[in-house]
C-alpha cells in the first residue's frame, strides 16, 4: 500500500516513478515556452518565472490540491460571440486562464501557454473546470474502489 503511495506522489511531483507494471516512468522534463499569441504571454510571464511557476506546481504533490490551483487559475464566463449559425452550440462557456506575474498580480495568458508552464494536459485542464462549473468540489477517487476478485 505504501509504494502505491509513493508512486502517486512521484508522479505529481512530476518526478520518476515505477508504474504499477514495473516499467520506469521518466521524470517530466520542463521546456520554457515562447508562445507567439495576441496576448504576449512570454513577454508578461518570463521564462525564470515561468520555471518558478511550474516547480511551485510540482511542489503541491497532492492531485487535489493541484486541481484546486487549477481551478482557480481558470475563470469561466458565458460566452460572448457565437461562432456557428445554427440556433442550438454545444458552446455555453469560455474560458480565461491566468499565472500570476512577479509583481504579484494575474496575468491572462493562452491555454497552450498555461498548459505548458504548467504541464498538464487539456484533458487535466477540462476535467477540474467540469467540476467548478458543477460547484461541487470532488476529492481525488482514484483507487478507492472495491477490487474486482473481492467483489463477490
Amino acid at each position: 500500500m505504501w509504494k502505491k503511495n509513493i508512486r502517486k506522489r512521484n508522479r505529481a511531483r512530476g518526478e520518476e516513478y515505477l508504474s504499477s507494471t514495473g516499467e520506469t516512468v521518466l521524470a517530466k522534463r520542463f521546456a520554457i515556452v515562447d508562445c507567439h499569441c495576441p496576448l504576449k504571454c512570454s513577454e508578461n510571464i518570463p521564462p525564470d518565472r515561468q520555471q518558478k511557476l511550474n516547480d511551485q506546481f510540482r511542489a503541491l504533490s497532492d492531485w487535489s490540491l493541484q486541481t484546486s490551483y487549477i481551478t482557480g487559475q481558470v475563470k469561466i464566463m458565458n460566452t460572448q460571440r457565437k461562432y456557428t449559425k445554427s440556433v442550438h452550440s454545444r458552446r455555453k462557456h469560455s474560458k480565461m486562464y491566468y499565472l500570476p506575474n512577479d509583481a504579484g498580480s494575474d496575468k491572462r495568458v493562452c491555454k497552450v501557454f498555461f498548459r505548458s508552464v504548467l504541464g498538464i494536459t487539456d484533458g487535466r485542464i477540462s476535467r477540474a473546470t467540469a467540476q467548478k462549473s458543477d460547484g461541487i468540489p470532488k476529492v481525488d477517487s482514484r483507487g478507492r474502489h472495491i477490487p474486482q476478485d473481492i467483489r463477490c
